[in-house]
């Protein structure tokens, strides 16, 4: 959480989040959003785990969300990018 993180730091949150933002080339915010979309991609196992179940267990607020920031990172949905038919898929770490 970004007021825990500036709170450790001796920062004012937006403090932080400019010192951040300098330091990475993007806000915190975006940051977390890679990490929860990265983990749902490890989450995945091929064994046919839920898909809502993956967005919950990543701290998704709901499935659209995890739809929607699967998307935009991947430039997929969830199921056309685990189905292997995505283009980059094959590529994915297993």
């Amino acid at each position: 959480n970004v007021e825990q993180l500036a709170r450790q730091n001796f920062l004012s949150i937006r403090q932080f989040e400019r010192n951040f933002k300098e330091f990475s080339g993007f806000r915190p915010k975006l940051f977390s959003r890679i990490i929860r979309f990265q983990s749902a991609l490890s989450e995945y196992d091929n064994k046919g785990k839920p898909l809502t179940e993956i967005a919950y267990a990543c701290g998704y607020y709901d499935q659209s969300h995890f739809i929607h920031d699967f998307k935009e990172f991947s430039g997929h949905y969830p199921k056309h990018y685990f189905s292997g038919k995505a283009e980059g898929a094959e590529y994915r770490d297993n």
